[in-house]
């Protein structure tokens, strides 16, 4: 009986081993990170443009991103209202927009 079990369990290991490798990895970038990394792209046409303050080209990065959908924007005006200051740091280093979003934990 006990041999019975070491088998069962032995069994069972191998084949979590061998279905372990054959699943893909999880998409490592979600949702967030592809919008962070065009909100940061579109701040620096923005910013490029030198139409107003930081904050008003962030605003218009926010509505190109944001397309207009009610949840993002909101989000957007959160990532102004607390990350800004770090993204525009990480452009101004030129690092890339994944960088910059990876920095504000959103990558």
């Amino acid at each position: 009986m006990k041999v019975n079990y070491i088998f069962l369990f032995t069994l069972l290991i191998a084949f979590t081993i061998a279905t372990a490798n054959s699943i893909p990895e999880p998409q490592t970038r979600g949702m967030m990170c592809t919008w962070c990394e065009t909100f940061v792209k579109d701040l620096e046409v923005e910013l490029n443009k030198n139409e107003g303050t930081v904050e008003q080209a962030a605003e218009r990065a926010c509505d190109k991103a944001c397309k207009n959908h009610p949840t993002m924007d909101v989000i957007c005006k959160k990532v102004i209202e607390f990350s800004l200051d770090p993204l525009i740091k990480a452009m101004e280093n030129h690092e890339t927009p994944k960088v910059a979003c990876r920095q504000i934990d959103l990558c």
